[in-house]
């Protein structure tokens, strides 16, 4: 999936990122996520919904607020 494209045309994009996805969109590595949200709390201001595996889902119109999309 080519996360760029589909943030920049929201065609196809899920509500919910994984944490590489959410990574690849901000060009940047999944760890770099990981470590900024153990020692921050969060990601440039964002907080993923935890799910009880442990695992993290990043909202996609939270992404799209920060990268300065309108969303509709």
């Amino acid at each position: 999936m080519n996360i760029f494209r589909s943030v920049s045309a929201h065609a196809g994009l899920p509500d919910l990122l994984t944490t590489a996805e959410f990574a690849a969109a901000l060009r940047c590595a999944p760890q770099t996520v990981r470590k900024n949200l153990s020692a921050k709390g969060h990601h440039h201001g964002i907080k993923p919904l935890k799910q009880a595996s442990g695992r993290l889902l990043w909202r996609a119109s939270d992404l799209m607020k920060l990268l300065g999309i309108e969303t509709q």
